[in-house]
């Protein structure tokens, strides 16, 4: 036995190994280093999710902000329907005002000449003196029968002294009559002055 000690004999004392004293700190290190590769996955994993998670937010409202961006446009398209249907409607109000002063104008026109006829108009079967119950011109009348019968009389001589008359013509007929004259029909219906 060649590693036992016979008794007597002095036993040479063992060295200690240096590697123990060493194995401590490499194994701290290790550890130390191990926690920090552990803590940067950790944190790379979170930094990744909350980037991921960051971008989903981030194209959610880039999505949302394009779609109010789209309203947006609607909004100012309809605004300018709403502006250019504003004036229409005001152009529509100022034709109609011009239209009604225009009507207006020929409404009077119309009257002023309904009026002039009425004034100058002839009833048939009445006497009229020109220059007080008619106005001197000329006169139409259309009888559609064949017994028209008309009188043109000197004024004041009670209906004696006869200028001119005519009896049973038919169509379009014409008289002229000036100051001092009588004028008189029977059956040729009403007279309208034309001159």
């Amino acid at each position: 036995m060649s590693g036992e000690a016979t008794v007597g004999q002095e036993v040479p004392p063992r060295r200690k190994r240096a590697w123990p004293r060493l194995l401590l700190p490499l194994i701290a290190a290790s550890l130390v280093a191990a926690a920090a590769l552990a803590a940067l996955v950790t944190i790379s994993i979170t930094w990744t999710n909350e980037t991921a998670e960051l971008s989903d937010s981030l194209e959610r409202e880039q999505s949302r902000a394009e779609s109010l961006n789209g309203q947006l446009t609607s909004y100012k398209e309809r605004e300018q329907e709403l502006v250019d249907r504003e004036v229409a409607v005001e152009a529509r109000e100022v034709d109609a005002d011009d239209r009604e002063v225009e009507l207006e104008r020929r409404e009077a026109a119309v009257s002023k000449v309904e009026q002039q006829v009425a004034a100058t108009t002839l009833k048939d079967g009445h006497v009229y003196t020109v220059g007080s119950t008619m106005e001197a011109g000329t006169y139409q009348a259309n009888p559609t029968g064949g017994s028209c019968y008309w009188v043109i009389y000197t004024s004041g001589t009670n209906y004696s002294d006869i200028v001119e008359n005519d009896y049973g013509t038919m169509g379009s007929i014409t008289v002229t009559v000036s100051a001092g004259q009588d004028f008189r029909s029977s059956k040729c219906g009403d007279w309208t002055k034309v001159g």
